[in-house]
């Protein structure tokens, strides 16, 4: 059972997403690095550990897998974040009858359909 948030538990993975969103920044190539950029990896590679940290608390993972989780997330960043806003519409509305419409889809499948016009 879950008594709230562990405080302790939420730091070490927040700072294990943070690390792997430097570490991507570091060993990517990229033409020109700024402190911005690195910050700005840091903080996107933060924000998907965040939410996979909440995701592995709700099914109840063990530290080890959530650790693990948090880190390859805080990596992907927003490779992460892509694909957990193609699996949340879906989940809402199998789970809560919920239908939310996704503005890229639909800019994509407008496109499929001028293309098919052609």
């Amino acid at each position: 059972m879950n008594n709230g948030i562990q405080w302790s538990d939420l730091i070490f993975n927040l700072s294990i997403s943070f690390f792997g969103g430097l570490i991507k920044s570091i060993t990517i190539k990229v033409k020109q690095k700024t402190w911005t950029y690195f910050f700005a990896s840091a903080v996107v590679g933060g924000f998907a550990g965040l939410l996979t940290y909440m995701l592995c608390n709700s099914f109840n993972l063990s530290w080890q897998m959530t650790s693990f989780a948090t880190g390859v997330a805080g990596y992907m960043g927003d490779s992460i974040l892509k694909v957990f806003s193609e699996i949340l519409p879906n989940f809402l509305s199998g789970k809560f009858n919920i239908q939310i419409s996704n503005v890229e889809n639909k800019e994509k499948d407008n496109k499929e359909i001028k293309d098919d016009k052609k």
